[in-house]
């Protein structure tokens, strides 16, 4: 990485400025900030943020009204909400009273039931059933719908996930389900397994994910795209993590 200059001084990374300056956030928030906008404009958004104002109290971010009023619900999803709708007002009113009741539960939307109840579709086509049939015929066709793999019967994508001890997060596995194939996500998952322990700077890594932390703020690239480049390199990976953090 060239040097990079900020009020007339010379630092090495951005994470050098991130540090210096003491900014009151994460750092992948603050990287994520320049590459959209700009360094300038990350620094005056971290080091001189806008007071936000609700309900008579004064908030340093929109993140502390989320903790503060306990909404039942992730930051993002809040986060998300209120831009889409373009109101703080609206959002909170959204997560505070429940608008939809299943099972004698409240719910502030239809894929907070899909999460809890760990339904085998996307958060689209359970909508859509939703809307044609109702919320109660959408819950028995999807909770008592069953999958097949490798002629076994499953109740959902979650009990294959566990039973062949995939070494990803479920979500991942989901997501690449979704994306491409059950066939697929489980080939990927299990065969993309180092069949050795994996060295790298003296230290022992179990798997790829292990060895991507270690380095991801160093390399800023996500594992998807580190595990894409490394394919073609799997019989040298010591050699390729070194051009990698080499050109960074």
């Amino acid at each position: 990485m060239d040097k990079i200059v900020y009020k007339c001084k010379e630092y090495k990374s951005y994470k050098e400025i991130w540090k210096e300056y003491g900014l009151k956030c994460k750092y992948k928030a603050f990287y994520t900030y320049i590459h959209r906008y700009s360094l300038e404009k990350a620094m005056d958004h971290y080091i001189n943020p806008n007071k936000i104002v609700y309900n008579g109290k004064e908030y340093n971010n929109y993140k502390e009204i989320w903790m503060d009023y306990k909404l039942k619900c992730t930051y993002g999803a809040f986060y998300i909400y209120m831009h889409k709708h373009g109101s703080l007002e609206e959002a909170i009113d959204f997560y505070l009273n429940p608008k939809i009741f299943y099972n004698g539960k409240g719910y502030n939307a239809h894929a907070e039931i899909l999460r809890e109840y760990g339904l085998k579709c996307t958060r689209t086509s359970f909508n859509l059933y939703i809307r044609k049939y109702g919320l109660e015929a959408a819950m028995d066709h999807y909770l008592n719908s069953k999958i097949f793999y490798n002629r076994k019967e499953y109740k959902s994508y979650r009990e294959i996930y566990k039973e062949y001890e995939l070494k990803c997060s479920y979500s991942a596995f989901f997501t690449y389900i979704k994306k491409y194939s059950l066939e697929e996500a489980v080939n990927y998952y299990t065969n993309f397994i180092p069949k050795d322990k994996i060295f790298y700077k003296g230290k022992e890594y179990n798997n790829y994910i292990e060895l991507w932390k270690d380095y991801k703020n160093q390399m800023h690239i996500s594992y998807k795209i580190f595990i894409n480049k490394l394919k073609l390199h799997l019989d040298d990976v010591e050699g390729f993590m070194d051009i990698l953090l080499e050109e960074d």
